[in-house]
């Protein structure tokens, strides 16, 4: 089973709005333009052209301001980041589901548009004992639903008939995960673009909790892999 990261195994809280705050006003920048230049570094991070949280605060910050130095850049990301990794937050059913997924003998691969530092989201959320493997678009340099990023999913898997892959269905993932073969289960988030998400989902669940029934019910075969 393929799994996505984000509005899938964890959220992101409003809390967010502190980080940002506290780094503009280290760095001793406008929070509202700091924030939109900070978002918009946002694809450079999921495609691995910042390597880390104070590559992009640093870029975001030269935008608004270009008298930023680096080290600046480091003092205000390490003294705020904490701030950062609380804002993520785990679905309360994430944990339970995985274990029961695991305790029935699936084997689970992470697939997430996401950047280096979400690694510390998968430690601080005890995520990252669950999967074999993780496929991380800043390390394979692309984007859902880019094929390469799921070829690089599938690498040792000898038959995607019984694979699924599991998400909120942003980025046109499921769109893009049929176009590989997978088995789609769309977790209904009501967000924006879950209606147009449907269209790609050949199931849909309200829960992470509703997937091993769903899965037991379809009386499935579990992914093998070679």
């Amino acid at each position: 089973i393929f799994f996505d990261l984000y509005n899938t195994l964890v959220y992101e809280s409003n809390t967010r709005a502190a980080f940002i705050e506290r780094v503009a006003n280290k760095l001793g920048l406008d929070v509202e333009s700091f924030n939109a230049s900070y978002k918009r570094e946002l694809e450079r991070s999921m495609l691995g052209i910042h390597r880390s949280m104070c590559e992009r605060v640093f870029a975001a910050a030269q935008r608004v301001e270009n008298k930023t130095n680096y080290r600046e850049a480091v003092s205000a990301v390490e003294q705020s980041i904490g701030y950062f990794y609380e804002s993520v937050i785990l679905y309360p059913d994430a944990i339970p589901t995985l274990d029961g997924l695991r305790n029935e003998g699936y084997r689970l691969v992470l697939v997430s548009n996401a950047s280096t530092y979400s690694r510390e989201v998968l430690l601080r959320n005890g995520l990252h004992q669950y999967f074999e493997k993780l496929v991380l678009s800043c390390d394979v340099g692309c984007l859902k639903p880019n094929d390469q990023i799921y070829l690089a999913a599938k690498q040792g898997v000898s038959s995607l008939a019984s694979c699924y892959f599991v998400g909120d269905g942003g980025d046109d993932e499921l769109l893009g995960a049929q176009k590989h073969e997978f088995t789609t289960v769309l977790i209904n988030r009501a967000l924006a673009h879950t209606e147009k998400a449907k269209l790609n989902a050949d199931m849909v669940i309200g829960g992470l909790k509703d997937l091993l029934p769903q899965l037991t019910l379809s009386m499935s075969p579990k992914v093998q892999a070679a």
